[in-house]
């Protein structure tokens, strides 16, 4: 099985949707990337930075009027 560390076009594609977006979630709530970093955190896998990015959206959402 060959194994290569080059980013496939599949994950490329990915990775834009995911700043596409927050982009448009960050446009409408005047965050920025504010949702892109928690879809980034859970593709990625890194758990304490997505635990962080949990509380940081579940935190906005509870202080919404």
């Amino acid at each position: 099985m060959r194994y290569s560390k080059k980013v496939s076009r599949a994950d490329n594609q990915q990775e834009r949707f995911v700043r596409f977006t927050g982009w448009i979630v960050g446009f409408v709530d005047g965050e920025g990337f504010f949702l892109s970093d928690l879809f980034g955190k859970v593709i990625e896998g890194k758990k304490h930075e997505q635990e962080g990015a949990i509380r940081r959206v579940t935190k906005y959402f509870m202080n919404l009027p």
